[in-house]
């Protein structure tokens, strides 16, 4: 039913076109002042060009199920990528520098937590630790007033917490890629009966089991869907995180091609009529 051959080859063909852009957002000049606002919205870029580029890789492995718990990741980033453009570059710079010491913190009270004081001195770790719960009040307050002037749920500005997923998507008219897309990959990355069952194949009192069962779906699976996160989030990007004027006009007709090419095959559904067969 799944035939991912040219697709695997027209998505690699558009990452050929992309290398120029690739390479020049990988390598390029920054300094303090620019803030990390750059450094995150580039970095998106670079990382999902690497979904695409290990997904390639896995689906010509014939492993290509490995590469669906990607899209998890690629969605998220297309959502608030789509956000940080609706809230604009200093609330953006605002938001992320509260994000960065946030989930550092995080990070740390894990280690922590898990740790012995002597193993986090150790590992040189102990002044960082020290030196975030002391500002972790202030950096509390900050959020709750960010929250609050970004429109958050007065519950999430309260507890000084991150809106939810969903909030995001709302906010940024993506609803349907939440509830289909977002949805659709959670299964890959969270316990699922039902994604466990896609690999089980039973006939004649015998049952089979391995992730092979639907091999050649999670291969297109990943390969559309990630390049179509891909494009999205490429549209989401603001103007000063250039990916076009690194391109020839026959790269960029290659791609546009290529996108046409790929989108006239159809969706690809996030449930298949094999799977419902245990009924």
């Amino acid at each position: 039913m799944y035939e991912h051959s040219e697709l695997l080859e027209q998505v690699n063909n558009v990452l050929e076109a992309l290398r120029p852009s690739i390479e020049a957002n990988t390598q390029f000049s920054w300094g303090p002042a620019d803030g990390f606002r750059p450094l995150i919205l580039r970095s998106v870029f670079v990382r999902q060009t690497e979904f695409l580029a290990v997904t390639t890789k896995l689906v010509d492995m014939h492993v290509g199920y490995a590469a669906a718990p990607f899209l998890r990741a690629a969605c998220e980033e297309l959502l608030w990528t789509s956000y940080f453009g609706k809230i604009g570059d200093d609330a953006t710079e605002e938001l992320v520098r509260l994000l960065v010491k946030r989930e550092l913190t995080n990070n740390l009270e894990a280690q922590a937590g898990f740790a012995t004081n002597e193993a986090m001195c150790m590992l040189g770790l102990t002044g960082y630790l020290n030196a975030f719960r002391t500002s972790a009040p202030a950096r509390a307050d900050h959020l709750k007033e960010v929250g609050r002037r970004l429109g958050w749920p007065n519950h999430v500005v309260l507890k000084g917490q991150l809106p939810s997923t969903y909030f995001i998507a709302r906010a940024t008219n993506h609803q349907d890629l939440y509830a289909f897309l977002y949805h659709g990959s959670s299964r890959y990355v969270h316990f699922s009966v039902a994604e466990l069952l896609r690999r089980t194949w039973a006939r004649d009192g015998q049952v089979a089991v391995g992730s092979h069962t639907f091999s050649s779906y999670w291969a297109e699976f990943a390969l559309f869907w990630g390049l179509y996160l891909f494009f999205e989030t490429v549209a989401a990007l603001p103007d000063d995180i250039s990916i076009s004027e690194h391109l020839s006009p026959e790269a960029i007709e290659t791609i546009d091609t290529l996108a046409r090419a790929i989108g006239d095959r159809g969706q690809i559904p996030i449930i298949t009529e094999e799977e419902l067969l245990w009924e």
